[in-house]
């Protein structure tokens, strides 16, 4: 008796859900309206972003780098 098992691979990128508007295409970007939308960046780099206003982040206490260089 032969078994037989495959494997399912599928990729990270893109199965992150943004929490605003857009989808993170570059026809249609994720809109970044606060704090907490700039820090989810980190989740999904290859995803197109847009700035929609001043953010003002020195009340936040989550200020880390979104991405490496």
């Amino acid at each position: 008796m032969t078994a037989f098992i495959s494997f399912l691979f599928i990729p990270t990128s893109g199965l992150y859900a943004f929490l605003g508007e857009g989808n993170g295409s570059s026809s249609e970007p994720c809109q970044i309206t606060s704090v907490e939308q700039l820090q989810e960046m980190k989740n999904d780099l290859p995803a197109h972003y847009i700035l929609m206003g001043d953010i003002d982040a020195v009340a936040s206490s989550e200020q880390s780098p979104v991405g490496q260089q």
